[in-house]
């Protein structure tokens, strides 16, 4: 008796099989990138009486950022965590005498050696340098080097990631470039992708996982370069900005903290299992207890990805940047750029092992998250982003569980001599 054949497993997101797809998908990317630059430039230059249309800041969070970069270029560094000094530069920028935008300094002050130049420019210039430059960058990343297909370039450009960036000013594209530009170089040039790892930790939260991986999967060259740049960039900002810089730095950490333990309107913006529970209607107390325990399963995964042998390359680098959503309890839907970084490793991984049933429609899932699950959260109170996003998680684990055991042949060089 014929055996019955094998089930035709399904297409991969930008399977070529049906021809009108390619030409499908450039006009969709082509469409929704004018938008959203669209939108940037009106939002930035159709400025009445110091605001944009919506009443907010031209750049919106990207102020922060001018007003912080202009009083550490006047020598007065301290001040940028010090919120009434903060906010009187932000009068004295916009040249508005009363404006209810309360939005303090929270980075470390090594961040501001990196934002300084800006406060060369011109407010508006410093804007478009500032998004457009890193938006350019992470572009040619995603089309390079993680996810070189013709099709790439017009499925990033539609990807609303880059709307809820460009609308707030803020620092996705950036942390996604060193993150991504990091994981690439790791089999590579292992000292200088720590180096670019270690600039993630300009946005502390989001790069707390980039150690334990590269402990877990001994890549000690990378481990170094990592420190050793943090390393740097902690004693110049100590010598240039001084150690009262550094005292203020550590006296405002808790408030972004105790803003967790209260109502805020900002849990639907928000992409962490910690905010979905409290827009849930979840205390404080259940909430943290939740994250913690998800916290310590990412940390888990992350070791078990990177120290096994059993992942590739692009499902480590996938995790870790998945990981690093779900590990902190402080996450906005403009750190979702990196979200286009993790479908370019699962292309590569399911590009060479196959696609399996239900990981397709997962794929585009995870594509449309930035405007999907802000949407939701908004107009209905259901948090599905820190779903979806552990859910990809565990697809990936799924994956690993599934594969051999045989040490991974793309480990770096000083991993293998270890």
């Amino acid at each position: 008796m014929a055996s019955a054949p094998s089930p035709t497993p399904p297409p991969p997101p930008l399977a070529a099989a049906p021809s009108l797809w390619p030409w499908r998908i450039r006009a969709v990317g082509a469409g929704l990138g004018l938008v959203y630059l669209s939108v940037f430039l009106y939002q930035t230059l159709a400025i009445r009486e110091g605001l944009d249309p919506w009443g907010h800041p031209p750049g919106h969070d990207f102020l922060t950022f001018y007003a912080a970069a202009l009083l550490a270029r006047a020598g007065q560094a301290a001040l940028a965590y010090d919120p009434l000094a903060l906010f009187a530069t932000f009068r004295q920028v916009l040249g508005v005498s009363a404006l209810d935008f309360p939005n303090p300094w929270y980075y470390p002050p090594f961040t501001l050696l990196l934002i300084a130049p800006l406060a060369c420019l011109p407010y508006v210039v410093a804007i478009f340098a500032w998004s457009l430059g890193s938006l350019a960058g992470y572009l040619v990343l995603l089309t390079r080097a993680i996810a070189p297909h013709p099709l790439t370039l017009w499925v990033a450009l539609g990807f609303p990631g880059i709307m809820a960036n460009l609308a707030y000013g803020q620092t996705g594209f950036w942390t996604a470039l060193f993150l991504g530009s990091g994981l690439y170089l790791l089999p590579r040039r292992a000292f200088l992708a720590g180096a670019l790892l270690g600039l993630a930790t300009c946005k502390p939260h989001l790069g707390l996982l980039v150690p334990v991986a590269l402990v877990a999967g001994r890549f000690w060259s990378a481990l170094a370069g990592f420190g050793a740049t943090v390393a740097v960039l902690v004693s110049v900002s100590f010598a240039a900005f001084g150690l009262d810089t550094w005292q203020a730095f550590f006296a405002i950490l808790p408030l972004p903290l105790r803003s967790l333990q209260g109502d805020s309107p900002r849990w639907p913006q928000m992409i962490t299992p910690f905010a979905g529970l409290r827009l849930l209607g979840f205390g404080p107390e259940a909430a943290g207890l939740a994250q913690g325990v998800i916290t310590l399963g990412v940390v888990l995964t992350i070791i078990w990805f990177w120290s096994s042998g059993r992942a590739s390359a692009p499902v480590r680098a996938a995790a870790l940047a998945l990981g690093a959503l779900l590990a902190t309890p402080h996450g906005f839907d403009y750190d979702l750029p990196v979200l286009a970084l993790v479908l370019g490793w699962m292309w590569q991984e399911r590009g060479q092992t196959g696609w399996r049933r239900g990981e397709t429609i997962q794929w585009w899932l995870l594509w449309s998250l930035p405007f999907l699950g802000r949407g939701l959260a908004s107009t209905i109170g259901l948090p599905i982003t820190p779903l979806i996003l552990l859910l990809s998680l565990a697809s990936l684990a799924r994956r690993v569980a599934a594969s051999p055991g045989a040490e991974n042949t793309c480990r770096s060089a000083d991993h293998r001599t270890a």
